[in-house]
C-alpha cells in the first residue's frame, strides 16, 4: 500500500461515506474493496469522496475494477465524488450517466455512476 494511503469511514443512517487520501494504488485497491465488501450489504448507500486522493495509479484502477463484480449482487448504490472522479469511472464502458442501473447510481452532476458490467471488454 503506499505509505500516504488512508481510508476514513463515517456511517450516517443507511449511508457509508468514504474519504480516499494519499495515493491510490493496487493494495489501496484491494483495501477499498474490502471496505465495500464488509459494507455494502448493511447500508444502501456508500458515498467514496476521491478529493483528496493525490494520485491514482493504473494498476490501482484496474484491481478495483477487476474486483467490483460483486456489486451486481447487492441493492447497495455506489457514487464518487470528488476531483479525481474520472479516474474511477472512466474504465471502459462502465460509465452511463443514467441514474440508477443495477445497484450503483448516480449523485449530482459532480460525481459520476458505475454501471453495467464492470471491467475492460
Amino acid at each position: 500500500m503506499a505509505s500516504n494511503f488512508k481510508i476514513s469511514l463515517r456511517k450516517k443512517s443507511d449511508s457509508l461515506h468514504i474519504q480516499l487520501t494519499g495515493d491510490f494504488d493496487g493494495t489501496s485497491a484491494c483495501q477499498l474493496i474490502r471496505v465495500l465488501k464488509n459494507h455494502s450489504g448493511i447500508v444502501g448507500r456508500i458515498f467514496i469522496n476521491t478529493g483528496s486522493l493525490k494520485t491514482v495509479h493504473l494498476f490501482g484502477k484496474n484491481v478495483f475494477h477487476g474486483n467490483l463484480e460483486f456489486l451486481n449482487h447487492q441493492s447497495c448504490l455506489l457514487f464518487f465524488t470528488g476531483q479525481k472522479t474520472s479516474e474511477f469511472t472512466s474504465y471502459g464502458h462502465a460509465v452511463k450517466p443514467s441514474p440508477v442501473t443495477r445497484g450503483v447510481g448516480r449523485r449530482t452532476e459532480h460525481s459520476a455512476s458505475l454501471t453495467g458490467e464492470i471491467g475492460p471488454t
